[in-house]
């Protein structure tokens, strides 16, 4: 008589992640409601809106600091 398989083992087994489909990760900043709302004029009055306007920004810091830019994956616009 065979010995039926063990397949707990296969459970705890976790299925390699997929890292070729895009997917978006967020960040958060806490802004006084005055500051926060000059910023978002001063974004407006430069047709950007407010998450291109951040990754634009974050990507002058990072090339400042020698490191590569960021995509901006949650807009249409494109990276220069």
């Amino acid at each position: 008589m065979s010995k039926k398989p063990d397949f707990k083992k296969l459970i705890a087994v976790k299925k390699p992640i997929d890292d070729s489909t895009e997917r978006g990760r967020f960040m958060a900043v806490r802004l006084a409601k005055r500051d926060f709302l000059r910023a978002k004029f001063a974004f407006s009055e430069r047709d950007l809106s407010i998450q291109s306007a951040l990754v634009e920004a974050i990507n002058k810091q990072l090339i400042e600091w020698g490191e590569s830019p960021v995509a901006d994956i949650g807009t249409s616009r494109k990276n220069d």
